[in-house]
């Protein structure tokens, strides 16, 4: 297992489906990625290709991210230290751009081999526990379950 953390006191919006429309000279339109959505893009290879194990995980992967926001609204936290996160954006949409950038940095060779994936978005009272924590399991066939034996880092 490899966990990587990215404190982040605001935790990016943008996401890969954030695309713009443009025209060109000939008038016929052309599909582009908007400018923030390349700097998020950019601040997560910044963190996460700082983490790529030294050989591709094979097969199939299980992927855990939680976004971890802050509040100082008590009425959030319903849990005490933190609580459900129920508003936008939604979690698929943030984790494309995370499994994007990881796939780029080398972690497997294609985002399809992850075969399990779990999404939370949470509050959290602490701006020392505000960010995104990303763990992956490889699958260990012998024991039919993922493995939780862990990668350095």
């Amino acid at each position: 297992m490899i966990k990587i953390w990215i404190p982040l006191l605001k935790i990016p919006s943008a996401t890969a489906q954030q695309k713009g429309i443009r025209k060109r000279k000939n008038g016929k339109p052309y599909v582009y990625t908007k400018q923030d959505v390349n700097d998020v893009r950019q601040l997560f290879q910044a963190y996460l290709c700082k983490h790529v194990p030294e050989t591709p995980f094979e097969g199939p992967v299980k992927v855990k991210i939680g976004y971890e926001y802050f509040t100082a609204d008590r009425k959030k936290l319903t849990f005490g230290p933190w609580g459900w996160k129920t508003t936008k954006p939604d979690c698929d949409n943030l984790s494309k751009l995370v499994l994007d950038t990881m796939t780029e940095c080398g972690y497997w060779k294609d985002d399809s081999q992850v075969a399990q994936s779990v999404y939370e978005k949470m509050w959290v009272d602490s701006k020392n526990y505000s960010g995104i924590l990303i763990s992956v399991y490889t699958w260990n066939a012998a024991g039919h379950d993922w493995d939780e034996k862990h990668y350095d880092q």
